[in-house]
């Protein structure tokens, strides 16, 4: 019932640090890839996060089906995403080129929504649950490790 706080052992400390730079470094992709858009159309792509959605499932569902090289699937689920947004690109953006911003950015949102229309209805609406990266019962906080051993 009680939370009891515990430093993570020597042998949960490499998974958490990789867990960690892992996810720092995807939100900078995420970040420099919204900004590179955004340079490039001068609209605020809000579909972005959607597409890499859409590549991580894919990647995921191929590397569960065959075993090629991590690199392979990186580049097949960056390709599949990056041709995502050309198609969404030349579907909504094309067609808006002179429209006002707040209408561009509403069809960059829309598009968005279609993606991940699309990943709920070949994946579905539950979470996909993976191996847990730490041993134990451990949950990270934003101060430090909490362990709800009862």
């Amino acid at each position: 019932m009680g939370c009891t706080v515990n430093v993570p052992s020597i042998a949960e400390l490499p998974p958490l640090v990789w867990s960690g730079l892992v996810s720092g470094a995807l939100g900078g992709v995420l970040g420099a890839s919204i900004v590179m858009l955004y340079r490039a159309s001068g609209t605020l792509n809000l579909a972005v996060g959607a597409l890499y959605v859409a590549g991580g499932l894919v990647a995921a569902e191929w590397a569960g089906r065959t075993v090629p090289g991590d690199v392979v699937l990186v580049v097949l689920s960056g390709f599949l995403g990056a041709l995502c947004g050309v198609v969404g690109e030349i579907a909504l953006q094309t067609p808006l080129r002179n429209a006002p911003g707040a209408l561009r950015l509403l069809g960059t949102g829309a598009f968005g929504s279609l993606v991940i229309g699309v990943v709920v209805v070949v994946w579905g609406a539950q979470p996909i649950i993976a191996s847990p990266i730490a041993s134990g019962n451990v949950k990270v906080s934003s101060q430090f490790l909490i362990s709800n051993a009862s």
